[in-house]
């Protein structure tokens, strides 16, 4: 039996039904998570970056989707199907879909696709689609291998196809081979709005009925039922089903960006202007304009915790809680600065606090940010003539520090899981979370978790003779208030470019231990590198601070790139992990500047074997990307990934990297755009 869980489905779900406008009409989604008719794929792609949830259910088959535009011209999704008919089972796929050809008009495109791209089992197809609109039609005919062809008219036009091989991924040996079959479908976008009629017709081989298969017609009714979801009653053959369908896109927030007044204008200096520098000489008026900076950035809901006044530069170091993009902090304060600082002042160098960390600051030439007032291209002019350097702090001889303010903060909050299992289906668990933080200084905390099951919950399983590393989670007590985690963490900075944090306690559910953390990451390179140590020690099934006979050491090392091209990062682990099994992991990730995340990962270890492969895909969205929320927060969802015992760390150890990705150069400049909003 194998599980699968999509953690806090419906908080995302619910965000995304109250999203903006819904996507366009005409790229329907498939149960798969793509854009399709019924059941057969079309060539269209959605609006870049849009992001969907999906659930469809029939007699013969339920399926838990997310469905990502990863690029304008690549769509991808992770899709989980439960089969019911002909040997019951559960195994994720990952869908791929590139556009090959597109018309000048746009009208008519062809795409090529990939249905479970690294599998050899029920769910796996590939395809050859092209789909042409006109007016209010979509019509669409393709050419299917695998599930879309097998027992197809065309025998085998490139051989064989292997055998099946459910359970198993990483095998790309059975691409196109096999039988092939036509297959065909329309989408009608009706006078009524919101309303589309599709039927489609070819071979699918889900039911894995006797061969030769007969082509079957699918219906179905689809309704745009609010902004960002839709439902469609379908008939599969002769199953009648329901798929419920969420969108969401980061470029389509549904609470609009800077929402309060506008950012404060540039001030210029005058021609005859007084550069007199000993202005700074003078306490008091250094104590005068130091007053009015903080007025000025209180004013912009941006905190100041460190600044030096100099005769012809100013150092800061600023908290901005409520705004995700940093180039747009930076354009704020920079402003401000243009407005107090006297005229021989002509250098700003601008830091902000991430997590805990002063990171990189960016020098903005005063003379240039005053020639790109009103200019044509003024952003690509003045992020010419922007530099960023890694900073420490500027309490030596700093005018300002902010007291490092100590306290207790608390908050409830929903968590769901559902998860999938191969026999019950989905099984929903509703939980209560208490999270509760002791701050001794914004560099050290104190933090804990307690969670209650307040629905559902799926069956315990009995406690193994021998504990395992991670595969025996269904055996740890689910009728009490669970003790999550309990944890002390200290983050610290070796250099300007040297980051590190160590901490200790209770990480999750099955380990505590104690963890430490390097990340070398300097301010003008698009490379980091980082070494996570951690020892754990496995915790009791029933006594929260009660420890089982086992534990493990990981020593994971890891190269981040991030590419410059779309938001695109790249993160390569390699080293040890929880079971002692050495490996490899990768994982592809998409980051928005307002802070919406997607991410596709995979991690191979030595006891896997050559073709066995963990692929999840997970989702971040900003709440205020949703709802005027006035902070930073996250909520995330991840779907596929595997429960074994190899390829697993030990969670909840507090990576930092996330702390720091924003402010490295590569990202300023993916956000640069905001900096004069």
């Amino acid at each position: 039996m194998r599980h699968k869980s999509l953690a806090a489905i419906l908080s995302a779900t619910t965000i995304l039904g109250t999203a903006g406008p819904a996507a366009p009409q005409g790229n329907n989604l498939v149960t798969f998570g793509y854009g399709g008719h019924v059941e057969m794929p079309s060539a269209l792609m959605q609006p870049d970056g849009e992001t969907s949830f999906s659930y469809g259910y029939d007699e013969g088959r339920s399926t838990l989707a997310i469905g990502f535009q990863a690029l304008p011209g690549l769509e991808l999704s992770m899709a989980i199907p439960t089969y019911t008919v002909m040997g019951a089972y559960t195994d994720p796929s990952l869908n791929i879909k590139t556009r090959l050809w597109q018309s000048n008009d746009t009208r008519t495109t062809v795409s090529l696709g990939f249905d479970g791209i690294l599998a050899n089992d029920r769910n796996s197809a590939e395809y050859l689609v092209a789909t042409h609109t006109w007016g209010d039609f979509d019509l669409s005919l393709g050419l299917g291998w695998g599930r879309l062809g097998s027992g197809g008219p065309i025998d085998a036009p490139l051989g064989p196809r292997p055998p099946m091989t459910p359970g198993t991924m990483g095998t790309v040996d059975h691409l196109f081979m096999g039988d092939a079959a036509l297959f065909g479908g329309i989408n009608w976008r009706t006078p009524i709005e919101g309303l589309t009629l599709s039927v489609d017709y070819g071979l699918d081989s889900v039911d894995l009925a006797a061969d030769p298969r007969d082509y079957v017609a699918n219906y179905g009714l689809r309704y745009s039922v609010a902004k960002g979801a839709d439902v469609m009653a379908y008939m599969r053959g002769d199953e009648a089903g329901l798929l419920l369908t969420f969108y969401g896109n980061p470029y389509r927030p549904y609470v609009p960006p800077n929402m309060g007044t506008g950012p404060q204008p540039v001030s210029v200096r005058a021609a005859n202007a007084d550069y007199d520098p000993h202005w700074a000489d003078d306490p008091a008026m250094r104590q005068n304009r130091l007053q009015s900076l903080r007025r000025g950035l209180d004013q912009e809901d941006i905190r100041l915790v460190e600044a030096h006044l100099d005769n012809t530069e100013v150092t800061l170091v600023v908290n901005a809680p409520a705004q995700a993009n940093n180039a747009q902090t930076v354009g704020r304060v920079a402003r401000i600065l243009s407005r107090v600082m006297p005229p021989s002042v002509e250098t700003f160098r601008i830091s902000h606090i991430s997590g805990g960390f002063t990171t990189s600051a960016a020098v903005i030439s005063r003379t240039a940010l005053e020639q790109s007032v009103d200019q044509p291209g003024a952003g690509e002019y003045l992020w010419e003539r922007t530099r960023f350097e890694g900073l420490n702090s500027v309490a030596e001889g700093a005018d300002f520090i902010v007291q490092p303010s100590s306290g207790f903060s608390w908050n409830i909050r929903p968590d769901v899981d559902v998860t999938i299992d191969a026999t019950d289906g989905l099984v929903p668990t509703a939980r209560a979370t208490l999270n509760g933080r002791y701050t001794f200084s914004p560099q050290t905390w104190a933090s804990g978790t307690l969670s209650y099951i307040v629905y559902g919950g799926a069956t315990p399983i009995p406690p193994p003779p021998t504990p395992k590393y991670r595969s025996d989670g269904g055996a740890y007590d689910r009728e009490s208030i669970a003790l999550d985690s309990l944890m002390m963490t200290h983050l610290f900075k070796l250099s300007p470019d040297v980051f590190g944090r160590v901490s200790g306690g209770l990480f999750e559910r099955q380990y505590a231990g104690v963890s430490g953390e390097l990340i070398w990451r300097p301010a003008n390179e698009t490379l980091a590198f980082g070494l996570e140590l951690t020892h754990g020690i496995k915790r009791d099934y029933t006594d929260p601070l009660g420890f089982l006979d086992l534990q493990a050491t990981t020593a994971i090392g890891t190269l981040y790139w991030d590419t410059g091209f779309h938001g695109t990062n790249l993160k390569l682990d390699f080293g040890q992990y929880l079971a002692g099994d050495l490996g490899a992991g990768v994982t592809l990730a998409r980051h928005f500047p307002n802070g919406w995340d997607v991410s596709l990962s995979t991690t191979w270890t030595e006891p896997m074997g050559d073709d066995e492969l963990n692929i999840a895909i997970g989702v971040s969205i900003p709440l205020n990307w949703s709802y005027p929320t006035g902070n930073t927060r996250t909520i995330g969802t991840k779907l596929g990934g595997g429960g074994g015992n190899y390829g697993s760390r030990i969670g909840g150890t507090g990576n930092i990297y996330g702390m720091l990705r924003s402010s490295n150069a590569q990202s300023f400049n993916d956000g640069w755009g905001e900096f004069w909003n």
